[in-house]
């Protein structure tokens, strides 16, 4: 009787040793499709082409322009074109810009001359891709609005311009937008206009404005995206992106070109203030007027 007890037991005790291993292995063969991180398999990688508009009235008048707007110069549709035409062997499968008409303006001469006018129809406006915020400097002279936070700072305007190379363009972004959010919290009282940005908050914004952005384009299947936006705000994203400071020497050009790749669950950021766009599609409609003035 003890040895048939005891062989009963020795089978059961089979049985649920058999019956955990087979959990085991179904487990992992549920899991592994779900984890294809540095796989073959991976998922495909996104490319996401950051520009800044092209130049404004108020640019070239060298007047603070963060929130306010104002149309593209002759130069600055020149170079929108440039860029567009520099970009015609790259289908994008989908285009933002922040609400500003400038950055709009922009994206739709780039999609003209890059072969893809009917993306413009698509195209998706998000605010949080604006420039910082400048409160109730909004319009002010940049030299008089610079000399405000050098005082703050206990330097004079010329100690503050060459203090930019010491600090690099970014760090001196971000101590310049702190103090000047101080400044304007001190004037705008009573809700003048909207408060002058941090560099946290736009730092923020932009960010969830790109992660929003990456989403969408895995779900849709998308792997080319242009976005429209401006120098401050794109130097601060592509600070946060790159977990450093970028070198953006002094500062993003007008229609430059800054390269992301997000793959894996992971932003590179692959180049920053590029015009070889610009001057490719420069070249490129240079050679077309010279061929159509000789027919």
């Amino acid at each position: 009787m003890k040895k048939l007890i005891k062989l009963i037991v020795l089978v059961l005790t089979l049985l649920t040793l058999t019956a955990c291993n087979t959990g085991v292995k179904e487990t992992a063969n549920t899991e592994a499709p779900a984890n294809t991180e540095g796989s073959a398999e991976g998922e495909q990688e996104i490319k996401i082409y950051l520009t800044r508009h092209g130049k404004t009235i108020l640019n070239t008048s060298d007047l603070a322009q963060g929130w306010i707007d104002a149309p593209l110069t002759q130069p600055g549709i020149d170079v929108a074109e440039s860029l567009g035409k520099g970009l015609s062997d790259i289908k994008f499968d989908a285009v933002y810009s922040s609400d500003s008409g400038r950055s709009i303006e922009t994206a739709k001469i780039v999609l003209q001359h890059n072969g893809q006018p009917e993306l413009f129809t698509n195209l998706i406006q998000d605010q949080r891709l604006r420039e910082f915020c400048f409160g109730m400097y909004e319009g002010m002279s940049n030299t008089e609005m610079a000399t405000l936070v050098a005082e703050k700072q206990n330097l004079t305007y010329d100690e503050w311009v060459a203090n930019i190379s010491v600090l690099g363009y970014v760090n001196n972004n971000r101590k310049f937008a702190n103090d000047l959010a101080e400044l304007d919290k001190a004037i705008n009282t009573g809700n003048k206009t909207w408060p002058a940005e941090d560099y946290q908050t736009v730092t923020d914004r932009t960010r969830a404005a790109m992660d929003e952005i990456v989403a969408t384009a895995q779900e849709k299947g998308e792997t080319n995206i242009l976005v429209v936006s401006h120098g401050m705000a794109l130097a601060a994203l592509l600070t946060d992106l790159n977990g450093a400071d970028v070198e953006a020497g002094s500062g993003l050009k007008n229609a430059s070109i800054s390269l992301i790749i997000y793959k894996d669950g992971q932003y590179k950021v692959e180049s920053v203030n590029d015009m070889s766009y610009v001057e490719a599609g420069a070249a490129i409609m240079n050679e077309e007027e010279e061929a159509t003035a000789s027919d």
